[in-house]
This record gives structure tokens, sequence and C-alpha cells, in this order.
């Protein structure tokens, strides 16, 4: 061992500087002693993750470090410690999915191939799901997917890993049902062409088939019939009309029910008869007339009777009276001689029966004895009938016929209308 001495100055901490007998100073002294040799030296191999404490200090580097250790008995102890720092290793990775609770970041512990820990982070970010929406929109009914609605919906049709990205392709299919609507109407019409059943395919506001049917039934027109009987002519509805005949007089809209109001107009016009006789008579008859009156004298008589139909019925009698002889003295062959009518206008008959055949000469005189006319005329044996045309000319008033055969001759007047 080696003693050092030092002096120290008792009013000073330290001094660096030795003074021998100086005045405030102190001698000391101190002995350094040599170590003795260990009683234990040894070389141990250590493993560590990152960092240790080792030899008193925290060391993060592999390599050797001594440290002292005092063992029981005093002595100490010498121990290498061959130091291995392994490293801990940290990951990351990146990753996608289609689920979102799989989103995140996950960190993992593990032990990696030295022992230490190994961090794995794994950083999840999620991928869009394919979303669709699909309007669909129908009359009635609709086939989606080949399942046929029947009234509007809302669904979703998923296809498992159908996007393209891999994640499910989710449609969103919007069903509309319109449904079609079928409208009755019943109506009422005069007219017997707009009766029956009309079925009309129109288009509703939606834009499905609307089916109008629209019933029309008929309205009755109010009918009358009128029966006309006159005679001759009669108005109705202010025409006069001349022979019988049928016809409607229509009143549009005339009926309680808006209809047409149809009246028939049977009309029968029964005519008045006029008709005309005539008829001679000789000068010691009568002649009833058809209205009952007794006549004896020529002339026109006008009777007006009723007839079987309800009308007027007028008879013109126009009578003349003639001499009936039953022998005509002078005048040879000539049994009876008739001369009508009396009066007469333009023509005078002569009837008689004649026994021989032969001429006659017959004159036509005024009361003056002027010869107005003259005509010769051959009979037959038997019944004759003459007739002469008595000009145009001659005057009405008295005339004389003069009739004369082999110079006898039978005269008598004639009334000239």
């Amino acid at each position: 061992a080696t003693v050092y001495y030092a002096h120290v100055r008792a009013d000073c901490e330290a001094s660096g500087a030795v003074g021998n007998g100086q005045s405030g100073w102190t001698t000391i002294s101190f002995t350094t002693l040599t170590p003795p040799p260990p009683c234990f030296e040894d070389t141990i191999p250590v493993i560590a993750c990152d960092s240790i404490m080792l030899a008193g200090a925290m060391q993060t580097i592999s390599g050797l470090y001594t440290d002292s250790l005092t063992s029981v008995t005093g002595c100490d102890s010498i121990v290498t410690f061959d130091l291995t720092i392994n490293s801990s290793d940290q990951t990351f990775a990146s990753a996608t999915s289609c689920n979102p609770a799989d989103t995140g970041v996950v960190v993992s512990s593990f032990t990696n191939a030295l022992g230490c820990d190994s961090i794995h982070t794994v950083t999840t970010t999620l991928l869009p799901t394919s979303f669709e929406t699909v309007d669909v929109s129908d009359c009635d009914s609709v086939d989606v997917l080949g399942t046929w609605y029947f009234a509007s919906t809302t669904f979703n049709d998923t296809i498992v890993g159908g996007a393209a990205n891999g994640c499910d392709s989710i449609t969103t299919f919007n069903v509309t049902v319109n449904l079609s609507d079928v409208t009755f109407e019943n109506l009422t019409s005069c007219n017997p062409a707009d009766t029956g059943v009309v079925v009309s395919s129109l288009t509703n506001a939606l834009g499905c088939d609307s089916v109008h049917t629209v019933t029309t039934t008929l309205l009755p027109a109010s009918f009358e019939t009128v029966d006309v009987t006159d005679c001759d002519s009669t108005e109705v509805l202010g025409t006069w009309y001349f022979a019988s005949t049928s016809f409607n007089d229509t009143i549009v809209g005339g009926a309680a029910n808006g209809c047409d109001s149809i009246t028939t107009f049977n009309l029968t016009l029964n005519s008045s008869s006029v008709g005309s006789v005539d008829t001679t008579i000789c000068d010691d008859e009568s002649l009833t007339l058809p209205d009952g009156a007794v006549v004896t004298a020529a002339g026109t008589y006008t009777s007006v009777l009723v007839g079987a139909n309800g009308c007027d019925s007028v008879v013109t009698t126009e009578l003349s009276v003639i001499m009936c002889t039953t022998g005509v003295e002078g005048i040879e062959g000539i049994e009876t001689l008739s001369i009508y009518p009396n009066p007469y206008i333009s023509t005078i008959n002569l009837l008689f029966d004649d026994a021989i055949a032969g001429e006659l000469s017959i004159k036509l005189l005024d009361v003056t004895g002027r010869v107005l006319m003259t005509q010769n005329v051959n009979t037959t044996v038997g019944v004759n009938n003459i007739a002469l045309a008595v000009p145009a000319d001659i005057s009405a008033g008295v005339t004389v016929i003069q009739i004369e055969r082999n110079g006898a001759i039978y005269s008598t007047t004639l009334i000239k209308k």
C-alpha cells in the first residue's frame, strides 16, 4: 500500500497546494491499496430486446459489458456480459373490406423470430357497396326478377360479391303499380240510334287503361193519334187538306220527359156527291125529286141530301116536259111521238114509232114563222130516236118545231134556254 499526504486549510474547502508548516493548513494522509485479484471471473451471454439495464446503465447496443460484484466473502467477482440486443419490429399493412365492422386500425402483438415483440398494425378501409336504384312502373301488376307484384312496394335485391370491387351489389327496386280503372255510366236518350252499351277504352292520368262503359236506355217519345173526319176539305194546324191522308206532327222536345211529342193525324175526307139527272116526263105527269119534292114543270131542280158518309149529296135534276101523244094526226105511219127536253139547250130529241119507212122534214121556227133550221131525215120501221143539233146562235125563247111528211104537218112549241 502507498501512503499519500495532503494539506488542507481549515478555512477552505479544498486546495491543490500543499504548504507544509504553513499557518491555516492541516496535514492529512490516505493510503491507496492495490486491489486483490478477483475471487470470481466469468463471461455471461445476455440477449435482450431493444435495451437492458446492465452494468449499471441502460444498454441498447450489443457488446461486452463488465461489472464487478462483491461476493459474500468480500472478494470481488468480475462478470463480463456478452450482450446481444435484438430489435423488436413493427409492421404496417393496409387492407380493404366490404364490411363496415372490419374497418379501422387493428394492432396485433406477436413474437418475432428473435423472440422480441413484433407489432403488426393493419389499417382497414371500407370498400363502397354498389348501390343502384331502379324505378319500375306498370299498370295493375309487374314482373320483377321473376316475381309478380300487384301493389306498389320498395325492396332491395342483393347480389353477394356482385360489384366490380368484389362487394355486394345492392339494387333498390321502387315498384309503382298503377291501377287501371273501370267506370260505368247510365244515360237516357230519345234517339233509338243512341241506345245500347258503348265501351270506350281511354287512358287515365296514370297512363293505365280507363274503360268507360255507357249504357243508354231509350226514353219513350210521346205518341198521340188524332182522327179527323170531314167533308171535301179540312184545316189541320193551319193547313188545308183536300184528300184523305195521314201525317205526323212532331214537336221536338215537347214531351214531359224531354223527348219529341209525335201526333199522328189520320184525315178522312169524305166527298160531297154532286150529281145530275136529266129526265123527261109527259105533260100530264109529275116527278118526285130526290129530296121528296114533287114537280110537274120543266126546269132545273137542286136537291141537297145528307149522304151515308155524312156529307152533302147534291143532285141536280134537269126536267123536260114533253107532249106525249098516242097518235100524230095527219102524219102517216107515226103512231106516237115524244119531243124532249123542253126547255132545251143545244139538242132536241124526237122519239117515235114509225109504221112505214120514209122521209121526214123537220124545221125549227121562231114565233114569227122564220125558219131557224131545217133537217131532213129518213126513218125506219119501228122505234126511231132522232137528235137534232140546234145551232148555238139561236136565241133563247119560244120556238116552234114542225114535222112534215107527204104534205101533212105536225107542230108544237118548245122553249130554248
